[in-house]
């Protein structure tokens, strides 16, 4: 959880309003910390615990482990694919503005997770925001989607942002996937589900030896997550077989876990899924099954190109 909030998430946590938890900031009922460039309060979390528990406070609702989304697009129809492609996602909150301007002061004096932001703005260039924003050193932590326009051409460095949400993938899946990548959000989509059963076993499996960096979590602590390795000895649009898995740690969950799967390799170039490990066993080193619980729809090509290329 994040050890300070806006005076707006204080303020929805305690069920007041922002004037009221301003004020009791500057009498001292709430502690905290102000920017000292924008002079926005932040509010410790530990504090409004602390407030709630002396008075016995009921909560309006727990928002302090959310993550805040800021759109920033003219675009209503793209503002209403964002919610609706996260409107099932309860880690999150979405806000809006209309205004590069609007983006950039607000990513400098409250603490937004992600910027989604367009590059057609009404006054300022998205890819200005992003540039202003990485000069300074008040929004360490932001993460950055850009949506450029179609005349726009760079690369990620060149425009600065972590993720492009280019033409082809504005679909709500690879938006859901790109957000949940940046934000390390586990229920953002479980389009891959559908392989279960006689699914999964009619799903053609292609025999490969990929190596590729996990990241294991349990879905009840998705931020604590253990890097390792593991080779991709098979592998279909439903699933994977995993042998040499290692974990830097050294210990695997003993509950029920999930794995982000990385691979770059010339057969699988800059690809990705997040998975259910389904079956694990000693076999010499570590062997999983795992089944895809989110596959984008372009990783899901990627892999159905590797499929027919070797049945041709």
């Amino acid at each position: 959880m994040k050890p300070y909030l806006t005076t707006g998430e204080a303020a929805e946590l305690l069920g007041i309003s922002r004037s009221t938890v301003s004020r009791k900031f500057d009498q001292g009922s709430l502690e905290g910390k102000k920017n000292p460039l924008t002079g926005e309060r932040l509010i410790s979390l530990k504090s409004v615990r602390e407030l709630m528990e002396r008075y016995d406070l009921p909560t309006k609702t727990d928002v302090a482990g959310r993550k805040t989304i800021l759109v920033g697009t003219k675009d209503k129809r793209f503002l209403k694919s964002v919610e609706k492609a996260l409107q099932s996602n309860g880690a999150v909150t979405i806000e809006h503005v209309p205004y590069g301007t609007d983006a950039l002061v607000r990513c400098l004096r409250e603490q937004i997770d992600l910027l989604i932001i367009d590059g057609e703005l009404p006054d300022l260039p998205g890819a200005e925001v992003i540039k202003s924003l990485r000069r300074t050193q008040d929004a360490p932590t932001l993460k950055v989607l850009y949506r450029p326009s179609d005349q726009e051409h760079g690369t990620l460095q060149d425009l600065g942002a972590d993720e492009l949400l280019v033409k082809e993938e504005r679909d709500e899946e690879s938006l859901k996937a790109k957000v949940g990548t940046l934000l390390n959000l586990v229920e953002h989509g479980v389009a891959a589900d559908a392989f279960t059963g006689a699914d999964r076993r009619s799903s053609p499996r292609l025999r490969v030896n990929l190596p590729a960096i996990i990241e294991v979590f349990c879905r009840e602590d998705a931020a604590a997550r253990d890097l390792g390795r593991a080779v991709v000895k098979d592998i279909s649009a439903g699933g994977a077989c995993l042998e040499q898995m290692q974990v830097d740690g050294g210990r695997i969950p003993a509950g029920p876990f999930f794995m982000k799967l990385t691979v770059d390799d010339r057969q699988l170039k800059d690809w990705s899924a997040e998975a259910k490990v389904v079956r694990l066993q000693p076999d010499g080193s570590l062997v999983a099954g795992v089944r895809f619980t989110h596959l984008s729809d372009p990783n899901r090509e990627k892999i159905e190109s590797l499929l027919s290329d070797f049945q041709a």
